[in-house]
């Protein structure tokens, strides 16, 4: 389970989405500012963040790259759903749960000393 943030102008796109991955038992919330993914209002900070490519009030790559400037670390995916649907939001769902699986593997491995 990981908190998730959308960063999408697309109310229904976003929708589905949400529904996808919460149906993982992701916590996911949605913004249209970028700045919810760099000082969330709340003490849930994401543990990813999904950008829309297609944003209509915003460059999804641009979003990308300045987030990336400001929080290297944090995960982020661009996605484009020219037609938000469920198979594509299951598409991108697993998508998630690879980078996730990845990402909670990562920081489970404790560093070797040498003896």
């Amino acid at each position: 389970m990981a908190n998730v943030l959308i960063i999408d102008d697309n109310k229904t796109t976003a929708a589905i989405l949400k529904i996808t991955l919460s149906r993982q038992l992701h916590h996911v919330r949605r913004s249209e500012d970028i700045r919810d993914a760099i000082y969330p209002a709340d003490s849930s900070q994401p543990d990813l963040v999904l950008i829309n490519q297609a944003a209509k009030n915003f460059s999804g790559w641009k979003t990308f790259n300045y987030l990336k400037q400001i929080r290297p670390s944090l995960p982020a995916i661009v996605y484009v759903l020219e037609h938000p649907t469920t198979s594509g939001a299951q598409w991108i769902c697993k998508v998630v749960d690879a980078v996730l699986s990845e990402i909670m593997s990562d920081s489970e491995e404790t560093p070797c000393f040498g003896t």
